[in-house]
This record gives C-alpha cells, sequence and structure tokens, in this order.
C-alpha cells in the first residue's frame, strides 16, 4: 500500500492482488478474471485500486493481441462524467493513452484506454532516482507538461486527477 495515500498496486505496480482491504475501496467490483465485459473485453487482471477506481489489463478479443486499460468507476456514469469522455475521445496527444470506448457493466461506468508498455510514474518513484543525473528528468517531465497543458486548453478544461 502507498503510505496512506489510498492507492494500492497489484501485480503489474508490486503489491498482491488477493490483499483484502476494504478501507481502500469503499464499493464492491464485480469484474472478475476471465469476465468479458461489453462482449469484447476478456479482464486479465487487477492493475491499481484507488479509492475512486480500479484499473484492470484487459484483451481485446475482437482484435488478436490488442491489450487495453479498463477503467472501472463506481456507479452509473454522471453527465459530467459522459462529458469528459467525450471530449477526450479521439484526442490526439501522444502523451496520453487514447479513448476507445465505454459503457456501463454491472451498473458501473467503464472507460476503454488503450495499453503503453513500459514504466508508470509510480514505478518510476519505486526506483532509486536519486542516483540518476537530474537531466534525465527533463525530457519526462516535459512530456507530462505537455500533457497537462493540452488537457487544460482544450475547449472545456479536463482535469486528469490520476496520472499513472
Amino acid at each position: 500500500m502507498n503510505g496512506g495515500s489510498g492507492t494500492r498496486e497489484t501485480e503489474h505496480g508490486g503489491a498482491s492482488a488477493s490483499r483484502k482491504d476494504s478501507t481502500i475501496v469503499p464499493w464492491q467490483s464485480a469484474l472478475a478474471t476471465g469476465s468479458i465485459l461489453d462482449t469484447r473485453f476478456e479482464v486479465r487482471r487487477l492493475l491499481l485500486e484507488t479509492v475512486t477506481s480500479r484499473t484492470f489489463l484487459v484483451h481485446d478479443v475482437k482484435i488478436t493481441d490488442r491489450l487495453c486499460y479498463l477503467k472501472e468507476f463506481p456507479g452509473a456514469p454522471t453527465e459530467g462524467f459522459q462529458e469528459h469522455v467525450e471530449l477526450l475521445t479521439g484526442a490526439q496527444q501522444p502523451h496520453l493513452c487514447n479513448i476507445l470506448t465505454s459503457f456501463v457493466e454491472h451498473g458501473h461506468a467503464c472507460v476503454v484506454t488503450e495499453y503503453v508498455e513500459g514504466v508508470t510514474l509510480e514505478g518510476l518513484r519505486r526506483m532509486q532516482l536519486s542516483k540518476l543525473p537530474p537531466a534525465t528528468f527533463v525530457p519526462w517531465l516535459r512530456e507530462i507538461c505537455q500533457a497537462l497543458h493540452f488537457m487544460h486548453n482544450r475547449p472545456r478544461p479536463c482535469v486528469h486527477g490520476n496520472l499513472t
């Protein structure tokens, strides 16, 4: 668990997926490994839990070898949630995952994005970064700032709320 922040990473990020901690997520997910969602996304494993969402690795069974992220939010999508998804669907920015689709499953809002290989920001935080020269961070910070600038300068600015 990440120091009481309400975030827990699983297999992808290091901690065990089998740990039960009802203080992390106050709602129950109906998504289980092997479940098929929206007739095309097979749940592979839970990657991350926060107070506001769960992120899963899923396989798009309609496209061979295509992995995606599925983010599940508690409850049905609100009007603001739908507007946020619509604003970002099709938005092309090289440092953001593209939204592929959204739907409701078992009463919970779900958003599917493209899968990106590599280390997460949390993974970088866990590395011994103090041993790296400061110049190493400049390209990473530039990419993060470009993504934030894109989000905040849309016709209707978006607050992402979760950079991983």
